[in-house]
């Protein structure tokens, strides 16, 4: 077993409540040990229909310690990670029996916990031990009966008595009735200082706009929803080539609607 495990991390995911489920949109960029890998899908749909996951911050924990950098890509792309906290998240969802909105925030941290608890064991995370907030598991949900979409957010945290804690934020409900909304994941903190706030600005195309200039969700389309996400993260990816963000940002993008029809959208087809 490895002397210890080394994390991918670094995501930017935009989710935008809409008239026709929820739009998520994030890049397809992971970092391990400083390493641009492109091209991964970070937007997880399990089998429980109207549902997603998607984890920012350390999504999984691999042993690179052997692994030349020029094969380092595609050794991750093709080796499951021994820690992947969107696989176990999706598992979980798709044994419950009952509708997400009553998830068992105890019965998840126990999940969790049984996916990294070999390697707290072992001593392979004891680098991580004391540290906060190191991964936020986010889980967002459409009811078509209510046209209402719901996201939860965890963090993990490395502290307590038995090493891991799942802290639950307050489940975020978005109705037909309530303003537009644009909410950012991951590297937000980048986004607002460097793309909605600095030299970035110069990259977006109106397409937010359009959706701020909404009374309601109502009246947000999908297609407004994936112009504006994609257009954010494009934004934040040119952006990345003047300021460095914390991790990378890049390397593709995804776009979901989360609804009645869960699906991949091209966003250039769209009308």
């Amino acid at each position: 077993m490895a002397d210890s495990l080394s994390p991918a991390s670094g995501t930017l995911v935009i989710a935008i409540p809409t008239n026709q489920g929820l739009v998520i949109a994030a890049d397809r960029r992971t970092t391990p040990r400083g390493i641009f890998c492109d091209g991964v899908r970070k937007i997880l749909l399990p089998k429980t229909a109207g549902s997603a996951v998607f984890v920012t911050g350390m999504a999984t924990m691999s042993d690179v310690s052997a692994i030349p950098d020029e094969r380092l890509c595609e050794e991750l792309f093709n080796t499951p990670a021994p820690v992947d906290f969107g696989r176990a998240t999706v598992a979980f969802i798709d044994k419950q029996k009952s509708p997400l909105t009553s998830i068992d925030g105890q019965q998840l941290t126990e999940a969790i916990f049984a996916e990294v608890r070999p390697y707290i064991d072992g001593g392979q995370l004891r680098q991580f031990f004391g540290q906060a907030r190191v991964t936020t598991i986010v889980i967002a949900s459409f009811n078509p009966q209510t046209a209402q979409a719901h996201i939860w957010q965890f963090w993990i945290n490395f502290t307590g008595p038995m090493l891991l804690q799942l802290q639950p934020l307050p489940v975020r409900t978005f109705g037909l009735g309530d303003p537009p909304d644009i909410v950012p994941f991951g590297e937000n903190d980048y986004l607002a200082a460097n793309v909605l706030h600095g030299i970035g600005r110069q990259f977006l195309d109106g397409s937010i706009d359009v959706i701020s200039l909404k009374t309601s969700i109502a009246e947000v389309s999908i297609k407004n929803a994936c112009d504006a996400s994609v257009n954010l993260i494009e934004a934040a990816t040119k952006t990345a080539d003047l300021i460095k963000p914390p991790s990378g940002i890049g390397g593709g993008i995804d776009c979901a609607v989360i609804g009645p029809d869960t699906k991949f959208l091209e966003p250039h087809k769209l009308q």
